[in-house]
């Protein structure tokens, strides 16, 4: 037995990883967020895979021993116990779902569960449908039908997605399905091709198809995602492809992939996007590693832009310096757009706002370096010190670039200290390049002091830019107090199609605004300084 514990841990620790995986993965699951994996299939049209795939019915199940391994501590030490009664699986299981402490109740699962039979499965299903609903029962309930998988694969997928009235769990379903596929893709594939189901269980199966098809065979898997139809899934497959690739066979051996799976010259931006997705996963770990490739395939007409802008990207993620150096490194060529540099600006202005903003001054003209970067440093220098940095944005030479990054940084300051920003608007000259900064320190304003807000949007030096800005004002004061703001529009200056605008504003205007803190005297206002 004691070398049984060893395997029994790393199974559970694999285990838990395969549920988190499946279970997290990024922004782009396409199954259900949580209780059961599909909703309801229409039953009333007989699938003819179902029929032949229906789980072990439930029955009395013939009473045999059960073998545990148990953990004990004894002065310090842990010792290996081992029990044996004469238990049915139901009850072994049930007892093990109930333990308080948490090794000892993995142990006890991972051991029923590897050893788990045709024959357990309807009492294990019992107990399981016995047992408490909630997060650790849940996960139980996922290995479970991974170990199911394992043994008759078609039938746990044929209850996860179409048995009603049973016990399920999010993810269940795709997990079975990816063991399937791990097993026999041909046959997973099969059963996924001839289901009735609606879309959301076709794309969970999907999903456990392609998971499960990529662990046992990676050619196989890239050839059957390729012909499948552009779309979001399809990119989303490509992605777990590529990771799978670096991780299997490196980035020599992905980018090969990448590369050739395009099959054509006429195909080159297929294959440079899978370049980018490969560069990307290579990036996470080692940044300098992609980097370097890149430098040695630079004639390569499947490096773009969007592979120079990630690699800039998590370069910057570690080593803000080292990612400006390379990015000034390559800034006569094309593809070191300017997504590239704001990746690198925003890192580094995060952590040193002044040696971002002398960084990005020094390319501003001979490289055509615009409004992004020095938007992206007013940004979050703001966040740091947002006095500072509008005075910074107030003394740039280009005009738009100018009025942008000031009016970026008076909103972040708005939204976190609206009396301050409102104090120092109070303070300078207002000129047409305030303009964009008073926008929005207007609109700030209006959720909480809409008269006030409306008097600093009339001190717009531009008349276009001030129309709009004031309408936009008194829409949100309509929204907050409709009979006040209709007695007061006729002595307003508004005209009187301006007034009709704001009581009759487009359908999609409605269901803005909230409410800040804060107050403010513009020009001609009867309000006192920003109060918080």
């Amino acid at each position: 037995m004691n070398n049984k514990i060893p395997i029994f841990a790393a199974l559970w620790a694999l285990s838990l990883i395969l549920t988190y995986w499946l279970a997290s993965s990024e922004q782009d699951r396409f199954g259900p967020a949580s209780g059961d994996d599909v909703s309801e299939v229409d039953k009333s049209q007989p699938n003819s895979r179902t029929a032949s795939a229906k789980p072990p019915q439930r029955k009395d199940e013939p009473s045999r021993k059960i073998k545990a391994s148990v953990p004990s501590n004894s002065a310090g030490a842990v010792e290996e116990e081992t029990f044996e009664r004469s238990l049915t699986m139901k009850e072994a299981l049930a007892a093990a779902l109930r333990g308080d402490d948490a090794l000892t109740r993995n142990l006890q699962i991972a051991e029923l569960l590897a050893n788990l039979t045709a024959d357990d499965v309807p009492a294990a299903l019992a107990a399981f449908q016995e047992a408490p609903r909630g997060f650790r029962n849940d996960d139980y309930f996922r290995l479970f039908m991974h170990a199911w998988a394992k043994i008759d694969p078609e039938a746990a997928v044929t209850y996860a997605y179409f048995e009603k009235d049973v016990r399920k769990v999010a993810y269940g379903g795709t997990i079975a399905m990816a063991e399937w596929a791990k097993q026999d893709p041909a046959a997973a594939k099969a059963y996924l091709d001839e289901a009735e189901a609606d879309d959301r269980t076709k794309r969970s199966m999907l999903d456990g198809l392609v998971r499960g098809w990529v662990d046992s065979d990676l050619t196989g898997a890239s050839g059957y995602v390729q012909s499948l139809p552009e779309s979001r899934e399809r990119g989303h497959f490509l992605d777990i492809l590529a990771r799978e690739y670096v991780e299997q066979r490196g980035l020599d051996g992905a980018m090969e992939w990448a590369k050739g799976a395009s099959g054509s010259e006429q195909d080159s931006d297929f294959g440079a996007s899978l370049v980018s997705k490969v560069a990307r996963e290579v990036a996470r770990k080692d940044p300098q590693q992609a980097a370097s490739w890149i430098e040695q395939n630079m004639n390569s007409d499947f490096i773009d832009k969007s592979a120079f802008q990630t690699v800039a990207n998590r370069l910057a993620d570690k080593d803000p310096l080292a990612a400006a150096a390379w990015v000034e490194k390559h800034l006569d060529d094309e593809r070191m757009d300017g997504g590239a540099i704001s990746e690198v600006t925003r890192e580094w202005a995060h952590r040193d706002p002044v040696a971002a903003a002398e960084w990005v001054g020094k390319f501003m003209e001979e490289n055509e370096i615009r409004g992004d970067a020095l938007i992206t440093v007013s940004r979050e220098w703001a966040e740091k010190d947002p006095q500072a940095a509008i005075e910074w944005a107030s003394a740039l030479e280009q005009d738009d670039v100018r009025k942008r990054s000031m009016a970026t940084a008076v909103e972040r300051w708005s939204r976190e200290d609206l009396g301050a920003a409102g104090e120092w608007l109070n303070t300078v000259e207002l000129t047409e390049s305030h303009d964009p900064a008073v926008h929005v320190f207007a609109q700030v304003l209006s959720r909480e002091d809409p008269k006030t807000a409306f008097a600093w949007a009339q001190s717009i030096q531009d008349e276009e830019f001030r129309e709009r800005s004031t309408i936009e004002v008194a829409r949100t004061w309509y929204r907050q107090d409709a009979e006040t703001i209709k007695e007061w529009l006729p002595d307003s200056g508004l005209t009187e199609e301006q007034q009709k605008a704001v009581t009759n504003p487009p359908r999609r205007d409605w269901g803005r605004g909230g409410s800040r803190g804060g107050g403010g005297r513009g020009p001609g206002s009867g309000g006192g300084r920003p109060q918080r």
